[in-house]
Formats: C-alpha cells, sequence, structure tokens
C-alpha cells in the first residue's frame, strides 16, 4: 500500500503542476505506513513547493500536515486559520465540538470579575472565562474546555496558582502510553481528562479538576 501511494504520488508531482490535489491519500494505510508517509508528504511539498489541497476526515493528520485549515461545516467554510488556532481558538461551537475532544458545560452568565466572564453551571458552581468574545452579561452560554487542559489532583491536595476548580469523581481509566484518558464525573457533567503524568488515579477516587480560565472557551 505505501509503494503504491508513493508511485501514485509521483505520477502526479511528475509533471510539476501549481496545485496538487489529494482526497484521503493514507486512508488505505496502516498506521505505521500513515505515519510515514506523512512525513514524506511534508518532505516532498517543502522541497518542490508545490501548493497542496489535502482533504482529510483525520483530524490528527489535518493538524500535522497543514499549514492552514479551512473546517466546513454544511458545504460552507466556517473557519480557515494556522492549525494552532483552529485548535485554540475555534470561531464556532461546530468547529470547537469537531477539531479534537472538547468536554462542554452549560449554564447561566452570572457577571464579572475583572477580565474573566463567570457562568454558573451547577449548584454552587461556577466557572471563570476569560474572552474577548461580545458576551451579554445575563443569558445562557456553553463552555468547551479542551481535556488536556484539565488537571486531576487527589482530594485534598494543595493547588497552586489562580483558577477553576471541579470536584469529581473517576468513572473510568483507560492507560493510553503517552497519557492516561480519564472519563470524571463533575458538577453534574462528564468530563474526559487526558492526562500526561505518570501519576495514576483509580476508577471511583474522589478528585479535583483544576483549569485556567484562558482554557475555558465561552460561546
Amino acid at each position: 500500500g505505501g509503494q503504491q501511494q508513493r508511485v501514485a504520488l509521483a505520477r502526479a508531482i511528475v509533471r510539476q503542476p501549481k496545485l496538487l490535489l489529494l482526497d484521503e491519500p493514507l486512508s488505505n494505510l496502516d498506521a505505521s505506513l500513515r505515519d510515514e508517509m506523512c512525513t514524506e508528504l511534508r518532505r516532498l511539498q517543502r522541497e518542490t513547493g508545490i501548493t497542496t489541497i489535502y482533504v482529510t476526515h483525520d483530524q490528527t493528520e489535518a493538524l500535522e500536515m497543514s499549514d492552514k485549515i479551512a473546517v466546513m461545516e454544511a458545504g460552507r467554510v466556517v473557519q480557515c486559520a494556522s492549525p494552532r488556532e483552529i485548535y485554540r481558538a475555534p470561531a464556532t461551537m461546530f468547529v470547537a465540538d469537531f477539531v479534537g475532544s472538547t468536554n462542554w458545560f452549560e449554564g447561566q452568565v452570572a457577571g464579572r470579575e475583572g477580565r474573566d466572564l463567570l457562568v454558573r453551571v451547577g449548584d454552587g458552581v461556577t466557572i471563570a472565562c476569560r474572552t474577548d468574545r461580545p458576551i451579554a452579561d445575563s443569558g445562557t452560554v456553553r463552555i468547551a474546555v479542551r481535556p488536556e487542559a484539565i488537571t486531576v489532583h487527589g482530594d485534598g491536595a494543595a493547588i497552586n496558582g489562580n483558577g477553576n476548580r471541579l470536584a469529581g469523581k473517576i468513572q473510568s481509566v483507560g492507560f493510553l502510553g503517552s497519557m492516561t484518558r480519564y472519563v470524571i464525573e463533575a458538577a453534574a457533567w462528564r468530563c474526559l481528562v487526558f492526562e500526561h503524568r505518570d501519576q495514576q488515579f483509580a476508577e471511583g477516587t474522589t478528585v479535583s479538576l483544576s483549569f485556567a480560565a484562558e482554557d475555558a472557551l465561552v460561546f
């Protein structure tokens, strides 16, 4: 499969086109070949300088391969930006939900504190969101927090610095090699957390979650 893809790619670039169109070029390859071909494609693109449009449903491929990503919803481009901006500053809820994993909280705006918008998401639970979006001082909003932006702490552990705090209970644990994947029930919401530290908590453990106001995107 990898050799066939290389031959197809060579056949396309030997004519030195001004524009190269790739439609799911790695979809039929296994994981190791896919990684190898990603590196090969990036190298060839840099060497030839050919503008390349790469169509894929694989978000990791899109983030890794692109200088710019265009996210489409119902046939319309809703955001076109660098991979980092697409991931860190999605323009719409669709982009936030579609690109990468996202935790969603829904609540009522409770006011402001300095640069932060305060949102009540449960009984006695308020999330601070640092945002430049024009959000009204009342009404219902949704908050997106990426799983890797959340840190898990043991119950009662000291948490340094300012930021959001939630109490929770671990529902499931999955070890993925480079990280641990937690599903945690917190403030009546189910949170997905990607933790890269060696420390691992067992299922059923009561924990605390923390994340910065900058990592809470409000829509």
